[in-house]
């Protein structure tokens, strides 16, 4: 992985955690907020790499 790898990871991550404060998001489960996690990563990984398949990334990380 390289530092451009990173940094998406970390910003993916950041971003998260600021709505966490947001009204919408303040009485969602751990696991809502991890499915809403792993979507925004495979969104900002599709926007790299548009030929990243979403499908396969959510079946690894166990959501389908």
């Amino acid at each position: 992985m390289t530092r451009k790898d990173y940094q998406l990871i970390a910003d993916t991550f950041k971003r998260h955690l600021q709505t966490k404060d947001m009204k919408v998001f303040k009485s969602e489960t751990v696991e809502e907020s991890t499915r809403r996690l792993i979507i925004s990563m495979a969104l900002d990984l599709q926007e790299e790499n548009p030929r990243f398949n979403r499908e396969t990334f959510f079946t690894a990380c166990g959501l389908l």
